[in-house]
């Protein structure tokens, strides 16, 4: 009757597998060497900074869900603009993907959604705004959420040229039952400037407010010989005169002074001495008084 041996590294080899687990069964046995961490959170819905929860109104109807809109949606509410300082039209990429805006010119005028240009709205209706960055850039002074869309615009919008998807912004509203008034002010490098008074109250309760805005905008640039330079004054009327009806008047002046720059980057001396380029850091200050 043949004998097999067992080799002496073998013997070894399964000693030291089942002390190793004997070890950690003891180990997770022993709770109390086990650190616990709790980590805690507190939803951003209720601050309108998610866009999920946002209502669209304007080019499917007024007040739908986003869950009820066969389109690809993002909303950007004014929390949203204010939060993530949206105050040009190429900033849309900060929330919607694979969107931006082109400045070909010099200006960012026009969207630009899955690699084509796109259509700009306000309140529905349709912005000449020039090509590739060849127009006047927007003012968000009167701005209070836009809407990005991807795909053609709906024929509710009427006539359109560009196929990429559309922006639609909404012109800020007058209040029926509130009265507030919001500062911004921002200074940052490279000489930028920007403040902004925004103050609304009502004049019958339920029934009829009015709404100014003025900003001013003196920025400096990288460049030499170039800089923006804009003034805004946006006044809204609103009158409900029935339980049905809203009646929205607003006009804006809008004057502004901008040097076509296409961005070329060049080297300058800043940049060859001291690696310095053009990274532009802000400080804003927000102060709000809610008077109901």
């Amino acid at each position: 009757m043949p004998i097999y041996r067992v080799p002496n590294y073998s013997i070894t080899a399964v000693a030291v597998g089942l002390a190793l687990f004997s070890s950690l069964t003891l180990a997770a046995d022993d709770t109390s060497t086990i650190e616990v961490i709790n980590v805690s959170g507190k939803t951003i819905n209720d601050k309108g900074l998610s866009p999920k929860n946002s209502t669209v109104d304007g080019p499917f109807g007024d007040g739908i869900a986003l869950k009820d809109i066969a389109r690809s949606v993002t909303p950007i509410t004014s929390e949203m603009i204010e939060q993530l300082n949206i105050t040009d039209l190429a900033d849309i990429q900060k929330v919607s993907p694979n969107s931006y805006s082109a400045s070909g010119f010099g200006a960012s005028s026009l969207p630009t959604i899955r690699g084509q240009l796109g259509e700009l709205y306000q309140d529905g209706v349709r912005r000449q705004a020039g090509n590739n960055g060849f127009g006047i850039p927007m003012s968000f002074n009167a701005i209070e959420q836009i809407d990005v869309v991807k795909g053609a615009p709906p024929v509710l919008l009427g006539t359109s040229q560009r196929n990429g998807g559309f922006v639609n912004v909404h012109s800020k509203v007058a209040p029926t039952n509130d009265k507030f008034t919001n500062l911004t002010a921002s200074a940052g490098s490279w000489d930028h400037y920007r403040a902004q008074l925004d103050v609304a109250t009502d004049i019958v309760e339920n029934q009829s407010g009015v709404r100014l805005s003025v900003e001013h905008i003196d920025n400096g640039s990288y460049y030499d010989y170039s800089g923006f330079q804009s003034d805004s004054i946006f006044a809204a009327f609103r009158l409900l005169p029935d339980d049905a009806s809203t009646w929205d008047i607003n006009v804006e002046y809008y004057d502004v002074d901008f040097t076509d720059n296409a961005g070329i980057n060049r080297p300058t001396q800043a940049l060859i001495d001291d690696g310095l380029y053009p990274i532009n850091l802000k400080m804003r200050i927000v102060t709000s008084e809610n008077c109901h």
